[in-house]
């Protein structure tokens, strides 16, 4: 016998109350002997005896009043009784594996179908007044958590449960589940089924940990639930996955030929021969590739394309190998670019040509402008002075650059922060006009502030010295790994004499948790360093960009260089518009769209009306209901159409399953029985244990002994008169 509420059993104290009273309010006779006393002794003695009994009646009645009280407070459920199987009430709990391992299958029927089928099985098989929840492991099974008496309800939601998730989570599940045991569900009879694939990626021994302290937390309720797993798996299929696309650039201007690289995976140990890749573009058809993967093979696929439009276009890598469509197909949101604003902010403007301190980057950063060449530069910079610099200048840029500027008021340095934390990219480059106090302050804020690093003191190198030049090496920054060909020239060039040597705040390495040294210089200082910021990023040189300190702008590598690191500072698209599965969806637009509703279609067809809300010097919208893969279409109120494309991790499409001998395992650890079907589940059902609350009938106990005890005292009274 198990209790619901234990901690009520201390009542059973109360039984004693009525012999306590009885002991200490007993009458105490005095003895008077007198002569005709023999007469009398025969009769007093047959009533004393009646009278004791009486009393000792009324006693054990009175005691068996807050007795079975108590037993009824702390609901009591009887186990063993399988007779009142048909009748007993359960509160049950689904978890229902839809992560897309569970689409695999043949043609008749995949793991998914059979999970559903067998699962509405159960549910119907449950008396009524009985209780369901039904919850995904990988996903939300409906928009709105299920959970009551509506067994018909249930059965619907299963019905129409969409799978095609990422990863499931037994851990994350169990201990919902455990919440559901402890808050909604209030049945004694409980049980919980697991209905999955028991796939290696989720079961396995790396997750082991974590499902037993979540299984431990189900299973420390007072009635713990009994356990069913229900492995409706089948054999372990061939498969082959799309699992990543590659773009050659990160920032992909109207015309621009760009490399499209498609990562491709055969997770099985058979080959594929002659296997078709296909690629497209928004939805069109473009160009097919043919292939050959061995056993447990990766390789890659390119393709290329060019975007005659602006704006947000979609890519599509796909491919015809198995049953399992949710991983033979990945797509990519790409931003598509007709300029790329740069904002040049001048701290030492000049009008003659190539003495100004933005002359060589504006050069760069614009080639054929600057020769009135027919070919169009996407980078369209612009200069300003300091002093010229207005806020509202840095919203309308993807990237700004500080060429030997003094200092900036505290309404721009404002401007230029929220610039930079909103995904904008910054390069700082000082020079001898710098205000070194402010820099090390206001710029730098101890290390939270855009200052990568501090300025310390000039190195130079002398006349008769040799100059100082960039360390060639290997670069594994995507803003230099294109000086990773020698063909594309090489930064040790370059001929350095004046530096600022940079410092962390205190004063040792140049290198610490969120500012990294990308490219140093022969004497080992810092050469380009880059700090992430909010959601953008600052890169740091440690000389001018001018050709005062060094003859870095002479060199052929230096328009590469420039526009390589412009490219990747404009490269990051916030916010972002590839996400995973659960990850916020989110725009920017200007600040006059306050008030105004934007509309998102997401993948199965849904349309959301999405308000627009003032923040800051922006406004914004958010949408956290990415919980389905698949491609999010927004359109904004002027009109314009924003992609995002939600994607699912690929470690489901390994499709090994656990061994039958680990799932039996799994299931003795866990104390649970171990089904494949709705029949092999009324069999072990009918089998088990089953309990039944007692309560209601304790209570009529109770209610029965206390008017039997009020009929019994006028019946002893009567028979006494």
């Amino acid at each position: 016998m198990n209790y619901l509420n234990p901690l009520l059993l201390g009542g059973l104290l109360a039984a004693a109350i009525p012999f306590i009273i009885y002991m200490f309010n007993r009458s105490q006779y005095k003895v008077h002997k007198w002569g005709a006393m023999h007469l009398l002794d025969a009769a007093m003695t047959t009533n004393r005896k009646k009278i004791k009994l009486e009393q000792l009646l009324l006693i054990l009645l009175r005691s068996c009043i807050p007795l079975f009280l108590a037993f009824c407070m702390a609901r009591p459920v009887i186990t063993g009784m399988k007779n009142l199987i048909k009748n007993a009430k359960s509160s049950m709990v689904v978890l229902l594996d839809n992560s897309y391992s569970m689409e695999s299958g043949d043609s008749v029927q995949n793991s998914f179908q059979k999970a559903t089928d067998e699962t509405s099985k159960v549910i119907e098989s449950l008396p009524r007044g009985s209780q369901v929840a039904v919850l995904g492991m990988a996903g939300p099974v409906a928009k709105k958590e299920v959970s009551g008496y509506d067994l018909s309800q249930s059965k619907r939601v299963i019905r129409d449960a969409k799978g095609g998730f990422g990863s499931a989570s037994p851990a994350e599940s169990f201990e919902k589940a455990a919440g559901l045991f402890s808050g909604t569900m209030h049945h004694a009879d409980r049980q919980m089924v697991i209905v999955s694939d028991f796939q290696k990626s989720s079961w396995g021994k790396e997750t082991g940990d974590a499902r037993k302290r979540a299984y431990e937390l189900v299973n420390s309720a007072n009635v713990k639930p009994r356990l069913v797993l229900m492995d409706v798996g089948g054999k372990t299929q061939d498969n082959v996955a799309v699992e990543s696309i590659e773009l050659s650039q990160s920032v992909i201007g109207v015309e621009q030929k760009v490399k499209i690289r498609a990562n491709l995976k055969n997770f099985s140990n058979k080959s594929f021969t002659d296997l078709r890749v296909y690629f497209r573009a928004d939805g069109e058809s473009k160009s097919a590739s043919q292939v050959n993967l061995g056993a447990n093979e990766t390789t890659q696929v390119l393709f290329s394309h060019s975007f005659s439009t602006p704006g947000s276009h979609v890519i599509e890598i796909s491919i015809d190998a198995d049953s399992l469509k949710a991983d033979n197909a990945c797509s990519l949101s790409v931003p598509v670019l007709d300029k790329l604003p740069v904002l040049l902010i001048d701290g030492d403007p000049d009008l003659q040509p190539l003495k100004s301190e933005t002359a060589f980057i504006n050069f760069a950063l614009q080639p054929f402008a600057a020769t009135k060449a027919e070919l169009k530069d996407m980078t369209v910079p612009e200069v300003v002075s300091a002093k010229a610099f207005k806020p509202e200048q840095a919203v309308e840029s993807r990237v700004i650059a500080l060429a030997n500027v003094n200092k900036l008021s505290d309404k721009q340095l404002k401007a230029l922060q929220d610039f930079v934390s909103n995904g904008g990219g910054l390069m700082v480059f000082p020079g001898d006009k710098v205000d070194y106090n402010w820099y090390n302050s206001k710029f730098l804020q101890n290390g939270r502030g855009l200052l990568p690093l501090k300025l310390g003191k000039i190195n130079a190198r002398t006349d008769e010295e040799e100059p100082a030049s960039i360390v060639s090496q290997h670069y594994n920054h995507p803003a230099l790994e294109l000086f990773n060909d020698p063909r594309n020239g090489s930064l040790s060039g370059a001929s350095i004499k004046l530096w600022y040597q940079l410092q962390n705040i205190e004063g040792g390495s140049t290198d610490n948790e969120s500012v990294k040294t990308i490219a140093k210089l022969d004497n080992g200082d810092a050469f380009l360093v880059e700090k992430k910021f909010g959601h953008g990023r600052v890169i740091m040189s440690s000389l001018p960009i001018d050709a005062d300190w060094s003859n870095l702008p002479m060199k052929p590598f230096y328009l590469p260089l420039m526009q390589q690191i412009v490219g990747y500072l404009a490269s990051t698209v916030y916010p972002p518009r590839n996400l995973e599965i659960g990850q916020s969806l989110a725009a920017i637009l200007p600040l006059s769209d306050n008030g105004k509703v934007a509309t998102l279609t997401d993948p199965v067809g849904n349309v959301h009306d999405l308000p627009i809300i003032a923040k800051g010097s922006q406004s914004v919208i958010d949408f956290a209901d990415t919980n389905f893969p698949g491609i999010y279409v927004l359109r904004t109120p002027d009109d314009q159409t924003i992609h995002y494309v939600v994607s699912t991790d690929r470690s489901e499409s390994n499709l090994d399953r656990m061994s039958e001998s680990e799932i039996q395992d799994l299931a003795r650890e866990m104390n649970a029985a171990l089904v494949k079907n709705y029949d092999e589940y009324r069999e072990t059902d009918q089998s088990r244990r089953y309990g039944q609350e007692i309560w209601m009938g304790l209570l009529w106990v109770v209610l029965i002994a206390a008017f039997g005890e009020l009929f019994l005292i006028q019946y002893f009274t009567e028979k006494r008169v």
